[in-house]
């Protein structure tokens, strides 16, 4: 604005448009739950979304890579320094798993519009149980002395993980190993038989299995043993007895003896 030396007022305008810098900025966090985590569980994830840059953000998502729907919040502005919170599942825990990782991403636009992104994987421990189960059964026919003996048995998985390297001993049998599974999945079971020769002279025998194996994930050692007997063996019970005369022959009013033998004519 101004005015001439006669006295006329003039003016004239002119607007600029400056850009402004913005530094756009977003974080993503999450946390596994502060309770354990166990296989066949549901798992549910507490996070927090924040604009850490100087400007406000619109269109603020944060989603996670679980199948759909994946969307596990959205935000239509978020200021600068501002934070909100969300929660996360429940998603189920896989079966025989020793961790869970999920991945979750945030996206804003600022105004110029620039979108950023942030990304946190966190992996929650999945808490094992294990534990294994034997049993050991006389054979249903009875056996005679001496004869071969076969025991039946079944070693379980009684525990929430997979165990490896399951082995199953009876040190009377030969081969004193009489099962072995690489790997056995929870609550799953796997039968054995245990056999060697039954003892001479017995009444009756008893035998003992013991099995091991580890914790897929921890490679924690479980053991537990089982016993069966005293399992009643066939007797064939027999005895026979022999009488001889004397070689020479014997006068009236001599002494006579006799010879003779008794044998075990049984098992």
């Amino acid at each position: 604005i101004g005015r001439s030396i006669c006295g006329f007022a003039v003016t004239n305008t002119d607007t600029k448009t400056c850009t402004i810098l913005t530094t756009p900025a977003i974080v993503v966090t999450a946390a596994c739950p502060q309770t354990q985590v166990v296989p066949g569980g549901t798992l549910t994830y507490s996070g927090t979304v924040s604009n850490a840059g100087d400007i406000t953000l619109t269109n603020v998502v944060v989603v996670s890579d679980r199948p759909s729907p994946n969307t596990v919040l959205t935000v239509a502005s978020l200021a600068p320094h501002v934070s909100t919170n969300f929660t996360a599942g429940s998603y189920n825990v896989p079966a025989n798993a020793c961790t869970v990782t999920t991945t979750f991403s945030g996206t804003g636009t600022d105004c110029t519009p620039t979108t950023v992104t942030n990304t946190v994987s966190p992996t929650c421990t999945v808490f094992t149980t294990p534990g294994i189960g034997v049993t050991l059964a006389c054979p249903i026919v009875p056996v005679a002395a001496g004869g071969v003996i076969t025991y039946t048995g079944t070693v379980t998985n009684t525990g929430n993980v997979i165990l490896t390297n399951v082995t199953v001993v009876d040190n009377q049998a030969s081969p004193s190993t009489v099962l072995f599974v690489p790997s056995l999945a929870s609550h799953a079971s796997s039968n054995f038989t245990a056999t060697f020769t039954a003892p001479t002279n017995a009444c009756s025998v008893s035998s003992t299995v013991t099995a091991t194996g580890r914790d897929n994930c921890t490679a924690a050692p479980v053991t537990n043993t089982a016993s069966a007997g005293p399992c009643p063996l066939i007797t064939t019970p027999g005895i026979k007895v022999t009488k001889s005369c004397p070689a020479k022959q014997v006068a009236p009013g001599q002494t006579l003896t006799f010879s003779g033998s008794v044998s075990n004519t049984g098992n």
